[in-house]
């Protein structure tokens, strides 16, 4: 009986509604303290990470100039500002990015705050922050918030990257230690599905191959569930 009358004693002690209000203004401080400094060895990491990937990603930079191309063809074919979907108001069918860069993110949008997320610990001009944001804000079913992580480390970044508005996908292609992986992320739940249905990933030892990988997992993308979900909802028939 003494150890569970203890037991309780102890969790009453960690119990927040049991804090003084000095002891909360305590724990309060210490919280803001602990996040400035994980912010704070971020900053440090993703400056380092930077630095690298500004010598890394020129390797990649004629296949970036391809997929820019593509990007823009994906944004004149779908009218998207002609649809009844969030993205509508953006007219952004395709967004294109890879650790360092994102492409075409509309001018005139600006992120909601999302300041009582922790995943949301980011300043309002951190462009990572902002595309989490722009796919999370144009998703028509609030699924689908697949953004890889930017920068990023040295054994895991993004080379390659499409985010498509409309239907909140994303496909992206990394560096995975000394290999590549190409993963296909739709958003199943949108279409009906279960949700990681169609979800596919693919790791290959060499670049060639994981490039070929990427764009058929855009084109088969762009035929299927991208095409479907404009017919769907395009307001001119």
């Amino acid at each position: 009986m003494n150890k569970l009358i203890k037991k309780l004693m102890d969790k009453k002690k960690r119990d927040p509604a049991h804090f003084t209000k000095q002891q909360l203004e305590e724990r309060d401080k210490k919280q803001l303290e602990d996040i400035k400094k994980d912010l704070k060895e971020r900053e440090i990491k993703d400056k380092q990470q930077i630095k690298y990937l500004k010598k890394e990603l020129p390797k990649y930079e004629k296949d970036k100039k391809k997929f820019l191309k593509l990007n823009d063809a994906i944004n004149d074919r779908f009218k998207v500002s002609s649809t009844d979907t969030k993205a509508a108001i953006y007219g952004a069918a395709s967004v294109y990015f890879n650790a360092l860069e994102i492409s075409n993110l509309p001018e005139d949008y600006y992120p909601e705050e999302k300041s009582n997320d922790p995943e949301f610990l980011m300043t309002p001009d951190d462009e990572h922050y902002w595309l989490w944001n722009f796919q999370m804000n144009t998703s028509d079913n609030k699924m689908g918030h697949s953004i890889p992580d930017r920068p990023g480390d040295k054994d895991y970044y993004v080379i390659h990257a499409f985010l498509f508005a409309m239907t909140s996908t994303i496909i992206f292609l990394n560096k995975w230690n000394e290999q590549f992986l190409v993963r296909y992320e739709p958003n199943d739940e949108l279409f009906g599905r279960e949700w990681g249905d169609k979800t596919d990933e693919k790791i290959f030892d060499k670049y060639d191959g994981a490039i070929e990988c990427f764009e058929n997992f855009i084109e088969k993308h762009l035929d299927s569930d991208e095409e479907k979900y404009y017919e769907l909802k395009k307001k001119i028939t």
